[in-house]
């Protein structure tokens, strides 16, 4: 087995502005690679990273914890038994100046409330920055489906109905401006 390919970066794209405090960062596969090794850094030359992982065994990975208005380099290489291949080209982004807004707090109906009617108000406190809401009700507390999953709210209550009786539902909210959206809610 010879050295891996250099691997490509695919997104997001050199240069993005606004880009999330949280966001993904992927690339193409790289021929002959089984795992690649990732950068990024407020550094153009990585003097030092905030992200140094070495374990990455697919093609995108998850970058959380950035600071706003900040220009981020990334590189990335693939390595296997016989070596590593040379850094990627590097690519930037940088990320959004705007805060994302505060994690909403759920009002009502109250958690663990029975007896409830088939038609009902979900309301929660108005979030920090959020300009929108999205709200998703579910019967599995993992939210592996969903019977409402409306994003486009921008009051701080849905209407829901076609509830059924004896069922236990679960509701989650977040919060979303320019900035990107918040961590989901107390469920």
């Amino acid at each position: 087995m010879g050295f891996p390919a250099t691997p490509v970066l695919a997104s997001p794209a050199s240069g993005s502005m606004n880009q999330p405090t949280t966001l993904t960062l992927s690339w193409n596969a790289a021929p002959g690679a089984t795992s690649y090794r990732l950068h990024v850094s407020p550094d153009p030359l990585f003097g030092y990273t905030v992200v140094d992982d070495t374990m990455i065994t697919g093609t995108n990975r998850q970058v959380s914890g950035l600071s706003n208005s900040t220009t981020y380099y990334w590189r990335m290489r693939s390595n296997n038994s016989a070596g590593n291949s040379v850094y990627s080209t590097v690519w930037s982004f940088t990320t959004s100046a705007i805060p994302v807004p505060a994690v909403p707090v759920l009002a009502s109906p109250a958690p663990g409330s029975s007896n409830q009617p088939t038609a009902l108000t979900l309301s929660w406190n108005a979030s920090t920055g959020a300009v929108s809401y999205r709200v998703q009700v579910s019967t599995d507390s993992l939210f592996g489906t969903t019977m409402f999953d409306d994003s486009t709210l921008t009051v701080t209550n849905r209407q829901v109905s076609g509830l059924s009786n004896s069922i236990t539902y679960y509701w989650r909210v977040s919060a979303r401006n320019a900035g990107g959206s918040s961590a989901f809610s107390a469920i």
